[in-house]
């Protein structure tokens, strides 16, 4: 039976809207950035982790840095602004020490805050005021049980996002996404590729991305995602190459020339009596070809031969010769009475 809401549709297809935490409220702001699909919200990589794991007692707390912090509330002020604006500001307290919380312009923050009796964990960049550390604008939790602090203080992903989306409706919707779609992804690499490759499987590698139990369990999991996306993208060229190979181009006939046939003016008087390409090549140019560049020739001239659409790529440093070799490509072209041009930067 299908987890998808619209009937017909694969689940993976649902729309971001049906997933818990986001809602017709977020989602058009999940789609200006182009996630549209459960699909979408499982491939959405992070740009980079923050350590929340480490709880330090509020004594111990150092300005100038990143830090979890968790204590009880012990009050909360609202001081008004000019232009009707205000500042609100929460006092942690855990028998160590205490630590300020404070928003600029969110009252909605003060009636969250003011009923509340308990424990709350927050974080944020921690600086030293004129009476105590304080955090500006920081995530913050109240806490109801346990399991809301070891979600809260553990490595979390930062997503890219837009304004009005809050990171906290991305790591929501990441999770709703995993607990309730990720058994509909199915891994496309085979069992006994992941154990030559050392690779992890595709469902341990996803939430380990979106839920890394540490930074060695993230990496192996990018590892594996890294390698997917490369994997793909080769299949993807050899089957363009595959492709190519069927279309119908043209077949030079190079070993049929003899002389000079273009008539054009282009080459000049010597080059007539010359009975092959290769001759006339030699007659052509005021040096003679290096080994290499004979080969690539040759290569070339191989591939012209054929009826498939040439494909190739030569590759040397500046004054290596690579305008002489299009050069020989060009001779066997106007040779075969077509013509030819040279495109340079």
């Amino acid at each position: 039976m299908s987890n998808s809401p619209v009937a017909g549709t694969r689940p993976l297809e649902t729309d971001v809207q049906f997933l818990k935490g986001v809602g017709p409220r977020f989602a058009p702001y999940l789609h200006k950035i182009g996630l549209r699909t459960v699909e979408d919200i499982l491939w959405l990589l992070p740009r980079r982790y923050e350590d929340r794991s480490k709880l330090p007692p509020l004594g111990d707390l150092l300005p100038d840095q990143h830090q979890t912090v968790r204590g009880e509330l012990d009050r909360v002020e609202t001081r008004p602004l000019r232009g009707g604006r205000v500042i609100v500001r929460a006092v942690l307290s855990d028998g160590t020490g205490k630590v300020a919380l404070s928003w600029f312009n969110q009252p909605w923050i003060a009636k969250k805050l003011a009923p509340y009796r308990g424990e709350v964990i927050a974080y944020g960049m921690v600086k030293r005021t004129s009476s105590l550390l304080e955090i500006a604008s920081p995530e913050i939790e109240l806490l109801e049980d346990e399991e809301q602090a070891e979600a809260f203080a553990r490595i979390t992903p930062i997503y890219r996002s837009t304004e009005g989306l809050p990171q906290i409706v991305l790591r929501r919707a990441a999770r709703a996404a995993l607990e309730g779609y990720l058994r509909d992804v199915e891994d496309p690499l085979p069992e006994d590729l992941r154990k030559l490759e050392n690779l992890a499987p595709l469902h341990w590698a996803l939430r380990q991305i979106h839920q890394p139990e540490s930074m060695e369990t993230q990496a192996r999991a990018r590892r594996r995602l890294v390698f997917e996306e490369f994997l793909m993208m080769q299949l993807g060229v050899q089957m363009r190459r595959a492709e190519a190979k069927l279309e119908l181009g043209i077949a030079f006939s190079l070993d049929e020339i003899r002389g000079h046939t273009g008539g054009t003016g282009l080459f000049s008087e010597g080059e007539k009596n010359a009975a092959t390409l290769e001759e006339q090549v030699a007659q052509l140019l005021p040096f003679e070809l290096t080994g290499a560049q004979k080969r690539t020739v040759k290569q070339i001239w191989d591939d012209m031969k054929r009826p498939a659409p040439m494909n190739r790529l030569v590759q040397g440093d500046v004054g290596s010769g690579k305008t002489a070799v299009a050069a020989c490509a060009i001779l066997a072209a106007v040779r075969c009475g077509y013509q030819a041009a040279l495109m340079a930067p």
